[in-house]
């Protein structure tokens, strides 16, 4: 399930940040990405299919790194200027950025069979992580549907 999560999350965020970015080539960047990672994924699966059956590390860097560098490329934009989506954004980029350090140090320990006494402490961090996440969508949505007034 984790690969279809992955890759439905990528692309629907692809289209999402393809309707914020504002520049002809940071488009053209995700219109790239949004065609040649999916296809590059399933060639993967395609030449191994035991691929399938195991954890990608690799797929959750390429599917999550888009997805933070759009995120900063929105944030950019908007620099000194009212942001649609600001907070919703910098939640989404948090929470993008942290749990995939954390994927890629929980890969370290794992390396070094330290995985299981650090096991319960990545996943209450990822945990609370998202309803951090939460909590800025959350008030994202407050802002738009309560305050309209009070908007970045």
């Amino acid at each position: 399930m984790q690969h279809f999560y992955e890759l439905f999350q990528f692309v629907i965020l692809s289209y999402f940040f393809s309707l914020l970015l504002k520049t002809r080539a940071q488009l053209f960047t995700v219109y790239i990405i949004l065609i040649v990672l999916p296809i590059f994924l399933l060639a993967r699966y395609l030449i191994d299919p035991n691929l399938f059956f195991e954890y990608n590390l690799l797929e959750t860097y390429l599917t999550t790194m888009p997805l933070i560098v759009y995120s900063s490329m929105h944030l950019y934009n908007n620099l000194g200027e009212k942001s649609d989506f600001y907070y919703g954004n910098l939640g989404l980029l948090f929470y993008l950025f942290t749990s995939t350090f954390i994927f890629l140090f929980y890969r370290l320990l794992s390396v070094f069979d330290l995985e299981e006494k650090i096991n319960d402490l990545m996943v209450n961090l990822n945990i609370t992580l998202q309803y951090i996440k939460f909590g800025f969508f959350f008030y994202q949505w407050k802002l738009i549907y309560f305050n309209k007034d009070e908007r970045n």
